[in-house]
C-alpha cells in the first residue's frame, strides 16, 4: 500500500512538472529580430585619410560594446601594404564581392580605431577611439555595402572625421545579359554637389536618369543601362561641378551585361593637413604626426554582382 502511494505521488509529481513545462512554453513568445530574415553586408573603407595611417586598424562592433579583443569581428588592418580595407576580404577566385550574414532589422555599428598594446604587443587589442557610432535599418533580401568614408574637414591641421554610407546591394533587380545597373555615390567631402552625363553610342551626351545635383554623402538609386549604349565595351560618364558645369572626372563602367556597379566619386579635391596617430607611447599616450593628404579626386568602379 505504501509502495503504491509512493508510486502515485511520483507519477503525480512528474505530471505536475510536465504541466508546468508545457505552461511555460505557452507563455514564451519567442520573437526573432527581422523575423529571422537574413541580410548580407560587405564593408569597405574608401578613405584617403586611412591610407595614411601606419599603425593600428579599425574594428567594427555590431550590436555590442567595445572590448579588448577583435576576435573574428570585421576589421580593417592599416599596417599592411596594401592595406586590408575590405571585409570579408576579396579573393580573385571568387566572382563578385563576399558578404557577411546578419538578421534583417536595426543594427548599431561602432567603427573603432584600435592600436597595438605596448605591453602585450597584441595587434588591435587596445580600443582607442570611436570613429563612427550609428544605427542603420536593413530590409530583408537587399544586402548592403557599408562604406567608411572621409568626413567633412573641420579646420586645418585637425584630427580627421569619418562618415558611414550604406548603399543597398539590390540583388532583387532582374537584369538580363543586355543590361547593366549602376548607382553613383558622392564620397568626396570637399567637393560640392555634382551632376552627371552619359556618353551615347553616337558620341553625344545625355543626362537622362542621371543626377544633376548629387551632394556629398548621397547615392543614387540604381539606373539600368543597355549594353548597346557602350563604346568599345565601356559605358562612358562625365562628372561635373553642379554649380558651373566644370568637368571634374571622365570615367566609365564595363558594359558587362547582367551585372551591377557602384561608381564612387571620392578623394579630396584640395590638399589637406591632418594630425594622424602614429604610435602608442610606453606611457600609453598616443603620438600624433602632421600628415599632408594630397588631392586625388577620382571615380572608382566596383562590381557588386
Amino acid at each position: 500500500m505504501i509502495k503504491n502511494i509512493k508510486t502515485y505521488h511520483f507519477i503525480l509529481s512528474i505530471t505536475c512538472l510536465l504541466s508546468t513545462i508545457t505552461a511555460c512554453k505557452k507563455d514564451i513568445d519567442a520573437t526573432i529580430p527581422g523575423n529571422g530574415e537574413a541580410i548580407k553586408i560587405n564593408y569597405l573603407a574608401n578613405s584617403d585619410v586611412l591610407k595614411q595611417y601606419t599603425t593600428g586598424g579599425v574594428g567594427i562592433f555590431v550590436d555590442t560594446v567595445l572590448h579588448n579583443n577583435t576576435g573574428n569581428l570585421p576589421f580593417f588592418d592599416l599596417t599592411t601594404t596594401p592595406k586590408q580595407v575590405e571585409y570579408p576580404k576579396f579573393f580573385s577566385t571568387v566572382p563578385g564581392l563576399l558578404y557577411i550574414n546578419y538578421l534583417a532589422g536595426n543594427h548599431r555599428f561602432q567603427f573603432n580605431y584600435m592600436i597595438p598594446d605596448t605591453i602585450t604587443s597584441n595587434f588591435g587589442t587596445k580600443p582607442y577611439k570611436t570613429l563612427v557610432d550609428t544605427t542603420l535599418l536593413f530590409e530583408k533580401d537587399l544586402g548592403s555595402l557599408i562604406y567608411l568614408i572621409d568626413g567633412p574637414v573641420k579646420m586645418a591641421s585637425s584630427e580627421p572625421t569619418f562618415k558611414i554610407l550604406s548603399i543597398p546591394a539590390n540583388r532583387s533587380l532582374k537584369l538580363d545579359s543586355s543590361q547593366v545597373a549602376l548607382t553613383i555615390s558622392h564620397q568626396s567631402p570637399d567637393t560640392e554637389a555634382i551632376k552627371c552625363s552619359r556618353v551615347t553610342a553616337e558620341g553625344g551626351l545625355t543626362t537622362e536618369n542621371l543626377p544633376q545635383k548629387l551632394a556629398y554623402g548621397q547615392s543614387t538609386s540604381y539606373v539600368i543601362f543597355d549594353v548597346k549604349d557602350a563604346s568599345n565595351g565601356v559605358i562612358g560618364f562625365r562628372i561635373y561641378r553642379s554649380s558651373n558645369g566644370e568637368e571634374l572626372i571622365n570615367t566609365g563602367i564595363p558594359a558587362n551585361g547582367g551585372h551591377a556597379y557602384v561608381l564612387s566619386i571620392s578623394g579630396f579635391q584640395h590638399e589637406q593637413l591632418m594630425n594622424l596617430p602614429s604610435q602608442l607611447n610606453s606611457d600609453n599616450t598616443v603620438q600624433y604626426n602632421s600628415v599632408t593628404i594630397f588631392p586625388n579626386l577620382r571615380a572608382t568602379t566596383r562590381q557588386i554582382w
